[in-house]
């Protein structure tokens, strides 16, 4: 038995015209798109340094899983439209060639053996198709590239929404961990997206319990996990899964895997992703014996974020140290617990008085008061904290290390370490 023909209106002539000539669109949006997507790491990136300034430890801890999903998502997308893009330049180029030989290979020719020729037709006999399965690919990849970005989107939303959930009930229940309650309710909706796939296996999809169950779940489900996206997440996703066979849709995915897990490796060496973990910012803050380029002025590529503090030469020449230490809320929370909760409402002296108690400078273990200490925003990448002086006169020439110790490091501020070498100017 047939299925009855879809009620409503005939579809548009301009419709089928487009579905039939669908690559003219395709090349317009994947241009276009994949301008915009080459855009997105640094986008990400910038984002990823304002949370870092902006943030409490405890939402970073979330972040830190957003992120995650961002970046995959802003890669495997630029990864779909390269590819498409490329793909569609090649089937352009085989249309041409097909107008010009529409028979393909041309088996009587004089250059190669029949034998050889009557084989090499026999494998790749029809140019017209391959073209027909060239554009089918293409128009395919365009359906992948938008159900991967409507997953990372949905992930990203459930994360966000299980966050606003949990803040609104800490309100209520004092203690309640707000990314504890945020994790669990979205490992608890994973295990119910598990079960539900588990009913499609053949021994249990026909019994009567899981006929009755099923579908509700499902619903129930795909509403909850897709959140707004619900409709094109279904209509793409089932489709695809309907029409594409276990093996190749199982490929398919893997090969996407390899290539975000390579992206986003390469993406997270150079960007500020681990930063939002505490433990990672105090052990490398605390590194004596590296030297991070973003923590010299000379040596930093302006614009590049400063995680936790900056002098401004790897080699001081001169008496005095100029130091430039961020205060990000991480930093502001534990300075409010110090000075009081209205230190940031208090003028400026009084606030500059504050982190004069509060940082402590050491070079070598051993404590210099600074000259100068100032509140200070560093021009290039908008990040407030102070600038201060350091006297350096009678140290030693060759290498030292500069300490600065924060007067709540043992809870989420940084002890930081700086290495430098000092040989004053005769």
């Amino acid at each position: 038995m047939q299925d009855a023909p879809n009620s409503g209106k005939p579809k548009p002539e301009w419709l089928e015209r487009l579905e039939q000539e669908s690559y003219q669109a395709e090349l317009i949006v994947s241009g276009v798109a994949l301008l915009g997507a080459m855009q997105l790491p640094g986008l990400i990136d910038s984002l990823l340094d304002w949370c870092l300034q902006r943030t409490t430890a405890e939402q970073q801890w979330l972040l830190g899983y957003i992120f995650v999903y961002l970046s995959c998502g802003a890669f495997l997308l630029l990864f779909n439209f390269v590819l498409h893009f490329t793909l569609r330049t090649l089937w352009i180029g085989n249309i041409g060639l097909a107008s010009v030989f529409p028979n393909g290979i041309n088996k009587d020719s004089e250059r190669f053996s029949p034998h050889f020729l009557s084989r090499l037709k026999a494998r790749f006999p029809d140019l017209q198709k391959y073209n027909q399965t060239l554009d089918d690919l293409c128009s395919l990849l365009f359906s992948i590239a938008g159900i991967s970005v409507i997953t990372f989107a949905s992930i990203i939303f459930i994360i966000i929404v299980s966050w606003v959930l949990g803040y609104l009930l800490s309100l209520v229940i004092p203690g309640l961990s707000i990314t504890i309650f945020a994790m669990v309710l979205f490992c608890v909706m994973f295990l119910f997206l598990l079960l539900n796939n588990a009913m499609h296996h053949k021994k249990l999809r026909d019994l009567p319990w899981v006929k009755k169950i099923q579908f509700p779940m499902y619903m129930v489900l795909i509403k909850i996990l897709s959140g707004p996206f619900m409709e094109p997440f279904t209509y793409i996703g089932q489709t695809l899964a309907t029409n594409v066979s276990r093996m190749r849709y199982m490929g398919i995915t893997f090969g996407y895997i390899i290539v975000i897990t390579i992206s986003f490796m390469m993406w997270v060496e150079d960007s500020n992703l681990f930063y939002l973990r505490a433990d990672i910012r105090h052990r490398v803050a605390g590194r004596e014996h590296t030297q991070y380029a973003t923590r010299y002025d000379n040596m930093r590529a302006e614009g590049v974020f400063i995680p936790f503090a900056m002098i401004d030469n790897d080699v001081i020449e001169g008496n005095v140290m100029k130091v430039f230490v961020p205060v990000p809320k991480i930093e502001r929370e534990q300075i409010r617990e110090y000075c009081g909760e209205d230190w940031e409402s208090k003028d400026r002296k009084e606030r500059r008085e504050c982190l004069q108690s509060y940082y402590t400078f050491q070079i070598d273990n051993e404590e210099v008061q600074p000259s100068g200490l100032y509140l200070y925003e560093q021009k290039d990448t908008r990040q407030r904290g102070v600038r201060v002086y350091l006297p350096l006169a009678g140290q030693n020439n060759g290498e030292h290390h500069l300490q600065i110790v924060p007067a709540r490091y043992e809870k989420d501020s940084f002890l930081i370490n700086i290495p430098f070498q000092y040989f004053p100017r005769n």
